[in-house]
């Protein structure tokens, strides 16, 4: 019973499932605890373990990545997530994922830049506007009441 959920959690950890993969673990380790230690795949226990526990950490950044990328006030945060969830995903080999993390980082990224753009205009027309004005208005005269 305890090979069959190590190869659910194998499985699981191929579809990119990580709940179930991890949930599967833990029922085998569950189960080979009542064996003796060198009989138990401690080593292969600990891969599935570390790849779900991986892999749902991702998914859980990648979540607050969503929420969170209209918020700019927490940009850099945000874009560290969507980046450290992506790398996970690529080391998972869970590309579609991957190629979502990437996608928010580079909306992030276009938003980011347009906005800069944005202010920058704002700013040279000010400047334009500034200078226009103290050139039309020309010098006042003196008055010596």
């Amino acid at each position: 019973l305890a090979e069959n959920k190590m190869v659910e959690a194998q499985q699981a950890l191929e579809t990119f499932a990580y709940d179930r993969a991890a949930a599967a673990v833990a029922q085998a380790n569950e189960q080979y605890a009542q064996l003796p230690p060198e009989v138990r795949p401690s080593d292969l226990i600990d891969t599935y373990t570390s790849m779900a526990a991986t892999g749902l950490a991702a998914l859980d950044h990648l979540e607050i990545t969503r929420e969170q990328s209209g918020n700019w006030a927490d940009y850099a945060d945000t874009r560290s997530l969507a980046l450290a969830a992506g790398r996970d995903f690529a080391a998972l080999g869970d590309t579609e994922r991957r190629d979502d993390a990437d996608h928010l980082v580079r909306s992030m990224d276009q938003e980011q830049l347009r906005i800069v753009l944005l202010l920058a205009a704002l700013a040279v027309l000010a400047i334009g506007w500034l200078a226009l004005r103290a050139k039309t208005r020309g010098p006042r005269p003196l008055r010596w009441d």
